[in-house]
């Protein structure tokens, strides 16, 4: 795995535990060997999504929603890259491709929601939250980008994103809890969380680890193993 890829699967673990299907995405074109983009990840979660066995509430920076479908258009930022989506996505026809592919909006309604998503994947600075779109049949887009190396809190001139420590902490709370859960043992081994997961959880579940870690800590782990 490279260390885009770890990043990647670490955001697909860290939605999945908050109750998220999460899919990467490729947006088509006709030019013969070429996409049009490909997103990191796209991500749904239904609002009835409950999972009480793990005695752990959604992470609060997720903005857990259960009025209805949340539908988030993700990107994954490593350390130095630009925290905005890239220009690539930011455009009508890869945006209405995206919608319908989501499924839960008509052609008609697609047609008439695309250039408000299309205005929260633009670069919006200072934004108090992660930006969104209310959508028809309680459905919500938002727009937000995760940064797995970033350490710092955001500062008030950046975009809005998801740094790694909340992240981190997050999984840990989740796979590796300081006391033995009546309801949800945690002691089994990362092989049934599959081939892209499974060396992430591990990392999380090692008994000798007692802090979440971070990026750095991680990448060396899964090298180490692999190697």
């Amino acid at each position: 795995m490279t260390k885009a890829d770890i990043q990647e699967a670490l955001v697909a673990l860290y939605l999945r535990l908050n109750g998220y299907f999460t899919t990467g995405f490729v947006v088509q074109s006709s030019a013969p060997g070429r996409v049009t983009t490909e997103l990191d990840v796209l991500a749904v979660r239904l609002p009835h999504n409950a999972e009480p066995d793990r005695v752990i509430a959604s992470a609060a920076e997720l903005d857990p929603w259960n009025r209805g479908v949340d539908f988030i258009v993700g990107e994954v930022k490593s350390h130095g890259e630009s925290l905005q989506f890239n220009p690539a996505v930011r455009n009508l026809p890869a945006v209405s491709t995206i919608l319908q592919w989501w499924g839960h909006l008509t052609a008609e309604e697609v047609s008439r929601v695309s250039a408000d998503v299309l205005a929260i994947l633009n670069p919006l600075p200072g934004a108090p939250a992660a930006p969104t779109v209310l959508c028809p049949r309680d459905a919500r887009v938002r727009a937000i980008l995760f940064s797995p190396e970033t350490r710092n809190h955001r500062r008030p001139d950046q975009a809005w994103f998801i740094p790694g420590p909340p992240i981190f902490k997050y999984i840990f709370d989740c796979l590796h809890p300081r006391e033995p859960r009546e309801t949800c043992a945690t002691n089994y081994g990362a092989g049934q969380w599959g081939v892209g997961l499974a060396p992430l959880v591990a990392y999380f579940k090692d008994p000798a680890r007692t802090v979440p870690g971070d990026l750095r800590d991680l990448v060396a782990h899964i090298e180490t193993k692999v190697g």
